[in-house]
């Protein structure tokens, strides 16, 4: 390893293939095997084999190289895979698996995984620095911002008012008014009025949300469920509505499909929305469809 490292950085990370096997561990030896580390964040790492320093790093005017005293490895691939929601034996496995049951519980509000990976970015940069070599990082997000928001509104009512709900707001309206709340009392009160000599819907307001996302630069995903059912007022087979779909496409935002809790057979659902998806979307290729599962 000497020897690589006087022509190639090299680090050097212990291996611990039992990180890579199902069965490799079990709760208690994972509790056993944890060990309490500070990297980035305080971080949990598993360890069959105990450590002073977690890493090591050796630079001097011949080689450069260092050392990572586990499995650095190994424990992302095992928190990636979701190893530990194995260990619950009932069929529905990770769906059932508890989560104040888990070893890294205490450590929830910490990612793990990034500050694992901080560890050996921290120590390439070291060495890149000591060699005088230049390092080019991809920008995680466009023009280098620290952050991205993710914009997405999910559709589960289109229409506000109809007969019945015409009828049971009067007594609404009337507790809005005698506890003097009249700014909320008039502005329901106009959007009745609207429906009733218009037939405008306060909630079919796609082109305003459009409007605004055209005027400040950005885009977003509506999510529209196809299974009409009680949480659900509208059909996807509403022309009208098809309509709006299109504009949305075509103002370059993305259409996603809600998937009702009162589906129960997944496999059915899926291709339905699948095949849905894919006559909905027709010629829209640069727009992805995407998917949710309402709480």
């Amino acid at each position: 390893m000497k020897a690589i490292a006087r022509h190639y950085i090299t680090i050097f990370i212990l291996c611990e293939p039992e990180l890579y096997e199902a069965a490799g561990y079990n709760p208690e030896k994972l509790r056993r095997n944890l060990r309490d580390v500070k990297l980035l964040y305080s971080t949990k790492v598993i360890s069959n084999r105990a450590f002073t320093h977690i890493a090591e790093n050796y630079i001097d005017s011949d080689t450069s190289g260092g050392k990572i005293n586990f499995d650095l490895v190994g424990n992302v691939f095992y928190h990636l895979s979701h190893q530990e929601f194995g260990y619950d034996p009932s069929a529905k496995g990770a769906q059932r698996f508890a989560d104040d049951s888990r070893a890294f519980y205490s450590h929830r509000e910490y990612p793990a995984v990034d500050s694992l990976l901080w560890l050996i970015e921290s120590m390439i940069k070291e060495h890149a620095r000591s060699q005088k070599i230049p390092l080019a990082q991809k920008a995680f997000w466009p023009k280098a911002e620290s952050a991205a928001v993710l914009l997405s509104h999910t559709v589960d009512d289109l229409q506000k008012w109809d007969l019945s709900s015409l009828v049971l707001s009067i007594a609404d309206d009337f507790i809005l008014f005698s506890t003097l709340k009249f700014q909320q009392y008039f502005h329901t009160l106009w959007g009745k009025l609207q429906y009733l000599f218009t037939n405008y819907e306060l909630y079919w307001n796609f082109d305003e949300y459009l409007q605004l996302e055209k005027e400040n630069g950005c885009r977003s995903t509506f999510y529209l469920a196809t299974d009409k059912c009680d949480e659900i007022d509208y059909s996807l087979d509403d022309p009208e509505l098809q309509e709006e779909i299109q504009k949305i496409l075509t103002e370059g935002s993305e259409i996603g499909l809600l998937m009702p809790n009162d589906k129960l057979n997944r496999d059915d659902m899926m291709t339905r929305k699948t095949d849905y998806a894919a006559s909905t979307c027709a010629g829209s290729h640069r727009n992805q469809t995407t998917w949710l599962q309402p709480e």
